[in-house]
């Protein structure tokens, strides 16, 4: 245990530790993102409601670390204290991560955000080429992330909710698609109050 000592410094950062490698086993294994919350109940024991605030940051009981920790066949100390993400290019899987289902036409018109050939997304994509600084910082605006978000280190591939601009919109889009007529209709004056000026 002593030589997890160094990660375990904080009980915030101890907590999103345990969430991100929990969700990184999800990612590995892999279980689709839609299945997250359902799998990690199966693997922690415990109730659907639960494992949303497992996947969110809430530390595990002991019983539900060890459970998680024979489900994903690593060690319980590894899923409290390790970083299991770094065992992966963190840069190369948030880049797929956030191109995910973009077409070439949108590639090409980020390229140009961002100021690269459009070539180039292929050969980050790819692993063989890399962004550095300025590309990064404009990677990071162009896809809508917070301020000083950090897509070599930041394991932004994890994420529960959408995180680029792109996948938002998407996902905004879908839940409104799936609204039965009834709650459209009950929902749309404050959809308008909140999208009519913007």
């Amino acid at each position: 245990m002593e030589q997890y000592a160094k990660y375990a410094s904080s009980e915030s950062s101890e907590k999103l530790t345990t969430s991100e490698n929990v969700r990184y086993l999800l990612w590995r294994q892999p279980v689709a993102r839609e299945r997250w919350e359902a799998t990690t109940a199966n693997w922690a024991g415990c109730g659907m409601e639960r494992a949303r605030a497992l996947l969110r940051g809430t530390m595990p009981n002991p019983e539900e670390l060890a459970n998680l920790a024979a489900a994903a066949s690593v060690s319980e100390p590894d899923i409290a204290y390790g970083r299991l993400a770094d065992a992966r290019d963190i840069l190369l899987e948030n880049l797929r991560f956030l191109f995910e289902g973009f077409e070439k036409g949108a590639k090409k018109e980020l390229a140009m955000q961002v100021g690269v050939h459009p070539g180039t997304i292929s050969e980050w994509l790819s692993g063989r080429q890399r962004p550095t600084g300025k590309k990064l910082d404009r990677l990071a605006r162009a896809f809508g992330l917070r301020d000083g978000a950090q897509l070599s280190t930041e394991p932004v591939f994890l994420s529960l909710d959408p995180v680029a601009l792109q996948q938002r919109r998407a996902w905004v889009k879908e839940r409104i698609d799936k609204l039965d007529d009834r709650t459209l209709t009950d929902l749309f004056p404050a959809l308008k109050r909140l999208l009519e000026d913007r």
